[in-house]
C-alpha cells in the first residue's frame, strides 16, 4: 500500500494518509481487507519495519554445519622379492660348470628343469602407492538439533506477532470508532455516543462497520438509530 501512488504516512499521528476517497475506494477493490486500515493509528510501525524488514519476517534461518575432516593418505609399502635362478655355463672339454656329471645332455636337462621350476614359482608383483581417502561425514545429530531449534523459534515468534497484532487491532478499532462516527453528517452528539457505545459492545457489528465504505457506514448508523440493525 505504501508503495502505491496517492498513499502517504503521517508521522505525527502514525496513520496512513490518502490523497482522495477515490484513491482509497479503488485500492479497496483490489484488497478488500484494507478497509479496516484507514483512520487507524500504527505507533509501532517504525519498530515493525525495523524488526520484520529486509525479509526478516520470513523466519528463514539457515544454519550451516561444516565438519572438518582431514584426508589421510596412506602409502602401502612396496614389497619386493628376489628370486634366484640357477644357471650353467658350457666350457669346451669340461661340460656345463655346476653339474657333477659333466654330461652336456644331463646339464641341459637340469638347467631346463631348474628354469621351469623357477618360472612356476615366480608370481607377479605389483608396486605403487595405494591411497585411502576418508569420506567426510556430517554430524547428523547436531544438524537435526539446530534445525529443530530454529523451526520451534520461528513458530513461536510467528504466534507472538499474530497475537500482538490481533490485540492491538481490537484496541485501535475501539479508539477510532467514535472519530469515524463523528464524521458522518446529520448525527448529533448524543447519537454519536450511542452508536459508538453499541459498536464497541458488539465486536461483530464493529467488524462489519469497519469493513464498509463511508456511504455504507452512514447507512448502517441510520439503521441502528431506527432499531433495524
Amino acid at each position: 500500500m505504501m508503495g502505491k501512488s496517492g498513499f502517504g504516512w503521517d508521522d505525527s499521528r502514525c496513520m496512513i494518509t490518502v490523497d482522495s476517497q477515490e484513491v482509497w475506494d479503488e485500492y479497496c477493490k483490489i484488497d478488500s481487507s484494507a478497509r479496516t486500515m484507514r483512520y487507524k493509528s500504527w505507533p509501532f510501525f517504525s519498530a515493525w519495519r525495523e524488526i520484520f524488514g529486509k525479509d526478516r519476517a520470513v523466519g528463514e534461518v539457515t544454519v550451516e554445519v561444516h565438519p572438518t575432516v582431514n584426508d589421510t593418505d596412506t602409502e602401502a609399502e612396496t614389497e619386493t622379492q628376489e628370486y634366484y635362478v640357477p644357471t650353467a655355463e658350457w666350457c669346451p672339454g669340461v661340460g656345463y660348470i655346476g653339474n657333477d656329471n659333466g654330461t652336456p645332455g644331463d646339464n641341459q636337462e637340469n638347467v631346463d628343469r631348474n628354469a621351469t621350476s623357477t618360472a612356476s614359482q615366480k608370481k607377479p608383483t605389483s608396486s605403487g602407492k595405494k591411497r585411502k581417502r576418508r569420506v567426510p561425514v556430517a554430524d547428523d545429530g547436531l544438524t537435526d538439533a539446530v534445525n529443530t531449534f530454529c523451526d520451534t523459534a520461528n513458530q513461536r515468534l510467528s504466534e507472538i506477532s499474530k497475537k500482538l497484532f490481533v490485540d492491538y487491532e481490537e484496541v485501535e478499532k475501539r479508539s477510532t470508532v467514535y472519530a469515524i462516527v463523528g464524521n458522518i453528517p446529520g448525527i448529533d452528539l448524543n447519537d454519536q455516543i450511542l452508536i459508538s457505545d453499541r459498536l464497541v459492545e458488539n465486536s461483530k457489528k464493529m467488524d462489519l462497520f469497519f469493513s464498509l465504505s463511508d456511504d455504507a457506514r452512514a447507512r448502517m448508523v441510520g439503521l441502528m438509530l431506527r432499531g433495524k440493525v
